[in-house]
């Protein structure tokens, strides 16, 4: 049998530590000093542009609070996370300062998301099906197995993993882990795979890792080739070492940031080639759907039929994907498959899905019909809230990268 050898990459970040070690103070009023960080007020153009952003917002809707509330188990309020050389790498309760209306220096909707990002513990999915988020970017997902848990993405280091794993066994039990799936190939997804389980576990248990085609190729090209530039850019688009506050970090929509912690891979034993591909993992049947070149070059989706229901990965998730992200992971194309999988998955695989597994923020229960707009209405009618959902989204991303594709090439000069 081969041997599974991990990659540990430790990515040298300790600087970003020190941003949770000092917070912002938080000011109201016009006209006043730099805080300590040297952010200035806000300007008056940027109070009114944020202004006229929130008058757009529904946001006296409290719906998407109620879904991310629902299935609570156990939350952590002073949920911590030390790193490797003992800095802080994930710190909660350093966001407390979100919460009511936005400040004129963040964008309401921003704000919004941030305050969604805040509830976090462990969360109840459906009947075997639970979540861990708001211990790092992503959300780690546990299917109940016959004999342990299958894990669905362990986050991206091994401190935020362990520490996700130690609290959801001591409210649900402590059971092994029998199998991992990654998701797709970027590092939030999988990093953390090192504090769940060993090598040597995998090895003696034959553990399934399961991943999607291509998988191996673009993590390790993403996180090693290119790891250096990669995480010096991450840096921008993360922005770690800002202090907490209204005029510092606040979020990035997807979530609070990646946990820079230590960082592992673990080879897949089986990978997805194609759609549809059917396996029975610990005594729970998976469907899954081969989607390279969508939202990352390898992703993989997935259809629980005995528990109706579907995991998206990152192809759907409440916010726009973006074209070409900061830390410059591959461009995302119009002709990507990701912008017709809505409308494939739509026919095929959740029509009688009744939970949708979010990999990042909050997942959705289908029990509600879709808001979406009166045009697109007539097409949804009839169809599931996930359905719904992922058509809406599969429009949306075609139409915001057909009015960016123009632009791709003086994008790319840029960097």
């Amino acid at each position: 049998m081969r041997q599974l050898v991990p990659t540990t990459l430790i990515l040298s970040l300790a600087l970003a530590g020190c941003a949770f070690k000092k917070e912002a103070p938080t000011f109201a009023g016009a006209d006043l000093p730099p805080d300590v960080a040297g952010n200035t007020a806000p300007s008056a153009q940027t109070t009114a542009l944020n202004a006229s952003v929130g008058g757009s917002l529904p946001l006296a809707d409290q719906q998407d609070f109620e879904d991310a509330k629902r299935g609570l188990i156990a939350s952590d309020p002073e949920l911590l996370v030390a790193g490797p050389e003992g800095n802080a790498i994930w710190d909660m309760p350093s966001y407390a300062f979100i919460d009511g209306d936005a400040p004129a220096s963040v964008n309401p909707s921003l704000w919004r998301q941030a305050r969604l990002n805040n509830i976090h513990g462990l969360f109840e999915v459906t009947k075997g099906v639970y979540q861990l988020r708001g211990y790092d970017l992503a959300n780690m997902s546990l299917i109940e197995g016959e004999t342990g848990w299958i894990v669905v993405d362990p986050l991206t280091a091994r401190e935020t993993a362990a520490k996700a794993m130690a609290f959801a066994r001591e409210h649900l039990g402590d059971k092994a882990v029998s199998a991992v799936i990654f998701s797709h190939s970027h590092i939030d997804h999988f990093g953390g795979v090192l504090g769940i389980v060993s090598p040597e576990e995998v090895e003696e248990r034959k553990i399934p890792i399961i991943a999607p085609e291509f998988f191996v190729d673009e993590a390790t090209s993403e996180n090693i080739i290119a790891g250096v530039t990669m995480a010096r850019r991450s840096l921008y688009m993360f922005g770690p070492r800002l202090p907490r506050g209204e005029r510092g970090h606040v979020g990035s929509g997807l979530g609070k940031g990646p946990a820079y912690g230590t960082i592992g891979i673990l080879p897949p034993t089986e990978t997805i080639t194609e759609t549809t591909t059917e396996l029975t993992i610990d005594g729970v049947k998976f469907v899954f759907q081969n989607a390279p070149g969508s939202e990352a070059p390898s992703e993989l989706t997935f259809y629980l039929p005995d528990l109706k229901t579907f995991c998206g990965a990152e192809v759907v998730s409440h916010n726009m994907h973006n074209l070409y992200t900061l830390r410059g992971a591959k461009v995302l194309l119009r002709q990507s498959p990701l912008a017709d999988l809505g409308q494939r998955t739509h026919r095929r695989l959740p029509r009688e899905a009744t939970r949708y597994i979010q990999v990042h923020q909050r997942s959705d229960p289908a029990a509600r019909p879709p808001r979406l707009h009166a045009t697109r209405d007539r097409r949804a009618a009839g169809a599931s809230r996930i359905a719904a959902h992922l058509v809406r989204e599969s429009r949306l991303l075609r139409h915001d990268q057909t009015q960016r594709e123009g632009r791709l090439s003086t994008l790319l000069r840029m960097v």
